[in-house]
């Protein structure tokens, strides 16, 4: 009720109050026929006759002219076609202003501008070289990279917030920094490196659109720098200024008069220059709307959320639920670890794990209180077989991941004051992490705002606890040992190996 009268006019308000001036609490049946009553007040009092005023006409013999059309008839009696033209509607206050633009054009593009593109052989994480499209901007100060690529690569960057001017003066963030070593696609004795900036994207495809094959057979004896130039495929790597022109020997053939030219390179013959497009005719419709920002957000404000459209990426995530859960004899789910990429690429995680383990060590020496409750939980843990002691002949196993843990201290909690947390996304000697290689499924916890507006929908709510909820669920037997820590009760003890065995939180499928 409260939010119905915050929603009202003044007016309305002070009637409402007025009308239940006493000191005991109006009820929301009240409040609503209290509404429509002052609804139809309103509607029977509104007048909907037309009534006309009074008007005083003055005869006058003198000539006057028309400001309108300059013809001799006095203002006050011109035309009809005159007075429709000239005269004007006002549009009411309360009225909702749509302004709605619709533009249908036809495009015939028939020349396309080749920029100068080479493939090249990076060198992988793991020594391999791998092809790639590169373009060459003599125009640009920086290399850059896509993260896509970077990824694929497995290749490690430094963080780098980079602001880059683009045209327009429009800004763009870099995510990082790395160091790429590459040669030419063909077999060169050559091999160059550089300093790349991480971006999202570099540019669209290019060409924007698959020439005509015949443009391939003008440089037929030639090694190109990009064989495929006349196919329209992305851009992986930038290379800047600082190794276009170093690449470029200077050397340039003329197919000639609109037509592509090439230039001797060290990555091969790059072609570049005019290329005669032979798409069809586009036609193309645009239908833009724009409406009232405030009055579009304050619906989605009002209104109870909607049941949320699943991303490709939450849709693969549930399918690969559907096809690897199951239930044990008690009835708990038993799941996998959804893997986005082959686990092997993570290295050697174990001397982290330590060397954090020594440092949280050393932090709760210095607070007695905080160290007994950290023991508690991990006792907690082994005690309800959530985590199990790894046996000596699997300690050596290759395939193991081991979580780093630290404690998250809350003194305003009523039930847990501290739990520890395990660190998924620490970084192996081959710089991934256990999160960079587990998909991200749909959140299954709702926003706080929903939660809140569904107590408007119903009369009674109904909350609850589910202790311990993520360490319900079990992990599947050929899983846990992607998820291992490190642990000892005191620092005399020796260090021993666990497994979780339940579903952690501090990984990213959590989330």
């Amino acid at each position: 009720m409260h939010i119905i009268l915050f929603k009202l006019d003044t007016n309305s308000r002070i009637w409402f109050e007025r009308t239940f001036s006493t000191d005991v609490i109006p009820k929301l049946d009240e409040l609503l026929q209290f509404l429509a009553t002052q609804a139809r007040s309103i509607t029977s009092s509104t007048s909907k006759r037309n009534v006309q005023k009074k008007v005083t006409l003055v005869a006058s013999k003198a000539q006057s002219q028309c400001p309108l059309c300059n013809k001799d008839h006095s203002l006050m009696f011109k035309p009809a076609s005159v007075s429709n033209e000239s005269s004007s509607k006002e549009i009411p206050d309360n009225s909702q202003t749509v302004d709605i633009t619709s533009c249908i054009s036809n495009v015939s593009p028939n020349v396309e501008i080749l920029l100068c593109t080479a493939v090249i052989r990076v060198k992988d994480l793991w020594g391999n070289y791998q092809a790639c499209r590169c373009l060459l901007d003599s125009g640009s100060q920086a290399s850059l990279i896509t993260s896509e690529c970077l990824e694929k690569f497995g290749l490690r960057k430094q963080k780098a917030n980079i602001r880059i001017s683009c045209l327009g003066s429009a800004d763009t963030r870099t995510n990082g920094i790395a160091q790429i070593q590459f040669i030419p696609h063909f077999p060169s004795q050559i091999s160059f490196k550089t300093e790349v900036y991480v971006v999202n994207k570099i540019v669209g495809m290019l060409p924007h659109q698959n020439l005509d094959l015949s443009y391939s057979d003008l440089f037929n004896d030639l090694t190109l720098a990009d064989p495929m130039f006349h196919k329209s495929s992305q851009v992986d790597i930038l290379l800047g200024i600082d190794l276009t022109l170093p690449l470029l020997k200077g050397q340039t053939l003329s197919m000639g008069e609109d037509k592509p030219f090439t230039v001797r390179s060290e990555l091969g013959w790059v072609i570049g220059g005019k290329a005669s497009s032979f798409s069809p005719t586009l036609h193309v419709n645009n239908i833009h709307l724009v409406s009232d920002d405030l009055i579009h957000k304050f619906w989605e404000l009002d209104s109870v959320p909607q049941t949320h459209t699943l991303t490709s990426l939450e849709r693969s995530c549930e399918e690969y639920f559907k096809e690897t859960h199951s239930r044990n004899k008690d009835g708990r789910y038993i799941v996998r670890l959804p893997f986005n990429s082959c686990p092997t690429q993570l290295g050697q995680s174990k001397q982290t794990a330590i060397r954090r383990l020594f440092s949280i060590e050393r932090h709760l020496s210095c607070d007695p209180e905080k160290y007994n409750r950290y023991r508690q939980f991990m006792n907690e843990y082994l005690k309800l077989n959530h985590m199990i002691v790894v046996p000596e002949s699997e300690l050596d196993k290759p395939s193991s991941y081991y979580l780093p843990h630290h404690a998250v201290l809350r003194d305003s909690s009523s039930t847990t004051k501290l739990r520890v947390v395990f660190d998924g996304s620490c970084k192996t000697s081959s710089g991934h992490s256990l999160n960079d290689c587990l998909m991200v499924g749909p959140r299954v916890q709702p926003e706080l705002f929903p939660i809140l507006i569904q107590f408007r929908v119903f009369q009674v709510a109904v909350c609850a606890d589910v202790e311990k909820m993520f360490r319900q669920i079990k992990v599947h037997e050929d899983d846990v040992d992607w998820q291992r820590i490190l642990w000892r009760n005191s620092p005399e003890d020796a260090i021993r190996e666990y497994r979780l065995v339940t579903v952690t939180y501090g990984t990213a499928w959590t989330k």
